[in-house]
């Protein structure tokens, strides 16, 4: 890698992580003081930006005076949620409290489609902010400068606030003991809406700059970034999602009409599993024994009849195994709203490749028989599995590398985003038979799951004016040389085939021809699904 595409990387991942670490400190404001998960934070994110929007298009303000309005608002936002939602419920049982934080989220992002409408609107994006600084080969954006920047200053702010101030000082002893600091004479309820209120200040000025740096905003846009950043204060890491926590998620998915994905392998299976593998060693075959069908199915099953109960929609991922089709095969009989995915390498290789390859073609759930291989091509060809995916889980070499980690402890997951629609048309067409149409119901199944049919996934009058050209007599042979990511190397690197994408248009752009990249720095755009 290059030392321009390093630091284009640097600054990019320094951007995204200054905002996440700010919408992270607002949630911790009120999580360390009242040990309360506001969810609310993300939708005060998203007022944020519209307050700007709205102030600069409607009103025809400045963009700074929208800017620091919208920041005020979004504070005063914040603190009247606490004085309807919360502070009544300040000495119930906790639930009381959480069951009313959620309720406020759904009020308004629901109030929020009313008002804004659901429909996705551009930002305005100060020039100064959007002209590219060269510095040699890398160019960056000035917005990647000065979101870590003006996140680094707000942060020393709040430090200072709550270090060098006697509120600073009252809201760090409330964290510790309420009632305490509420018997020492500090007036507790004023403390904690000043913290909601600070809190919601960095949310405001989170979604700002998130506006302009992913130039959209819908009524839904806190609910990603805000999510993600939860995790930052309160998780040492991800765990596995039990069905408890799973059946609570999916009564509240339901009532917003989203769609949940699972990654379907049972927990306590693959614990014992790797438990037994290591312990005789941890070879190739272990690893795949760790995982067996069984826990995939099981896990299947289960989200399954959560889908039943709850009425949610579910979608499982990267189905391995015709077992785990046909349960997703009768769910759709039964009339559940589940769909389902599988990916190349599911469909390509087998077992065979990782015991006589190696770890470069470790992935989860694991690489099946031939019989099982051959087996869910008949979901696909029959739309039980509706979308085909890469799972694309890219790593280094050496996190890849058998000799270091060890079988057990290698990288599990395969690149194969570039090479999927060469590799599908290849199976599908070239040695199956079938029509060029199987890969445009692809593309339109995908967008009808994840709510972006009327704008993706056909060719129409109204849509975007995307497509891929394939050239269906042009034969490949995919090699480091070929593959365009940052560490260019793959489990389908050696593959040869024919048929092969040699132009692609997004939204009437030509973004890719002949394997090298056309599109400039920001073309894509982030899609909201319909409301």
């Amino acid at each position: 890698m290059s030392l321009d595409m390093f630091f284009q990387h640097f600054f990019n991942a320094l951007t995204l992580g200054s905002l996440y670490g700010l919408i992270a400190i607002g949630y911790t404001m009120v999580y360390g003081i009242l040990r309360l998960i506001n969810f609310a934070h993300g939708d005060i994110l998203m007022l944020g930006a519209y307050f700007v929007f709205y102030g600069t298009t409607t009103f025809f303000l400045p963009w700074g005076v929208a800017v620091v309005v919208a920041i005020l608002a979004a504070s005063a936002v914040g603190i009247l949620v606490d004085r309807i939602a919360y502070r009544p419920l300040r000495d119930a049982p906790r639930i009381s409290a959480l069951i009313s934080a959620i309720a406020v989220s759904f009020f308004i992002e629901s109030l929020s489609v009313v008002v804004f409408s659901g429909l996705p609107r551009p930002v305005y994006q100060p020039e100064w902010l959007m002209t590219p600084i060269n510095f040699g080969q890398l160019k960056l954006l000035p917005i990647t400068l000065v979101v870590p920047v003006v996140s680094f200053v707000l942060v020393l702010g709040l430090l200072w606030i709550i270090h060098r101030t006697k509120p600073g000082l009252a809201m760090r002893a409330i964290s510790k003991d309420i009632e305490t600091t509420r018997l020492l004479g500090v007036r507790v309820d004023r403390i904690i809406a000043l913290a909601f209120g600070l809190g919601s200040a960095l949310a405001a000025a989170s979604g700002i700059m998130w506006a302009l740096r992913y130039p959209q905003i819908n009524p839904y846009m806190g609910i990603f970034p805000g999510f993600k950043a939860f995790i930052a204060p309160v998780s040492l890491g991800y765990s596995s999602v039990d069905m408890g926590l799973a059946r609570e998620a999916l009564f509240r998915i339901k009532a917003f009409g989203g769609l949940a994905g699972f990654h379907c392998e049972d927990h306590a299976l693959i614990c014992a599993g790797e438990a037994k593998a290591k312990a005789g060693g941890g070879t190739r075959r272990a690893f795949l024994d760790s995982r067996p069908v069984v826990a995939e199915v099981i896990a299947t099953a289960n989200v399954i009849e959560l889908a039943r109960e709850t009425g949610a929609r579910v979608h499982i991922c990267h189905v391995s195994h015709p077992r785990v089709a046909e349960l997703v095969r009768r769910a759709q009989a039964d009339g559940l709203s589940v769909t389902g995915e599988t990916c190349p390498h599911y469909l390509v290789f087998t077992e065979e490749n990782l015991l006589s390859g190696g770890t470069v073609f470790k992935c989860a759930p694991p690489l099946r028989t031939a019989e099982a291989r051959d087996g869910l091509w008949e979901y696909v060809l029959d739309g039980t599995l509706s979308c085909i995916g890469s799972d694309h889980s890219p790593s280094r070499p050496d996190e890849k590398d058998e000799a270091v980690h060890g079988v057990m402890g290698a990288w599990g997951g395969l690149s194969g985003l570039q090479s999927l629609v060469q590799v599908m048309f290849d199976q599908a067409v070239t040695r199956r038979g079938c029509s060029p149409s199987l890969l445009a119901r692809f593309a339109s199944s995908a967008a009808r799951v994840f709510g972006l049919d009327g704008r993706k996934g056909a060719l129409g009058v109204g849509l975007d004016a995307d497509a891929v050209l394939i050239d269906p007599g042009r034969a490949w042979t995919i090699t480091a040389h070929s593959l365009r990511y940052l560490n260019p190397f793959s489990a389908f690197e050696g593959l040869e085939g024919v048929g092969l994408p040699v132009c692609t248009v997004v939204r009437g752009r030509v973004v890719a021809r002949e394997g090298n990249v056309l599109a400039p720095f920001g073309h894509g755009l982030f899609q909201p699904r319909k409301p």
